[in-house]
């Protein structure tokens, strides 16, 4: 009898399915979904810069940008304004010879200053 006993024993556990396959393939989809989480965070608190950047990461989207090599190689050509908009104090300590400058809280009642047939290159930095 004992071994009649042992015999259901052993059958009842080759039957019944181990469930270590189970738990193998859900900590997949958790390690998955934990690594997709991550990357959007991480891509939500890093922006991009360069100048295809999306709209959205952008203050004023509606302005045009140019890479700071186009603006370099324009600088000194006729026909271009670079306008710095810092403030004097910011001016005075460093600028780039030539440019124009006008804080920004003065643009609106200093704009006439500026060429209306210029291409005016406005910077901050």
């Amino acid at each position: 009898m004992a071994k009649r006993a042992e015999m259901r024993r052993r059958a009842r556990q080759q039957s019944q399915p181990s469930s270590l396959p189970y738990f193998m393939i859900g900590g997949i989809i958790a390690l998955v979904l934990l690594t997709v989480v991550a990357v959007v965070v991480v891509r939500q608190n890093n922006p991009t810069t360069s100048t295809t950047a999306s709209s959205s990461a952008l203050p004023n989207p509606e302005v045009p940008r140019i890479p700071v090599a186009d603006a370099d190689a324009r600088l000194g050509q006729p026909g271009v304004v670079f306008l710095d908009v810092r403030s004097a104090q910011e001016y005075g300590d460093s600028h780039i010879k030539g440019v124009v400058n006008i804080p920004l809280p003065e643009i609106p009642t200093r704009f006439s200053e500026l060429s209306k047939d210029a291409e005016i290159i406005a910077y901050c930095t």
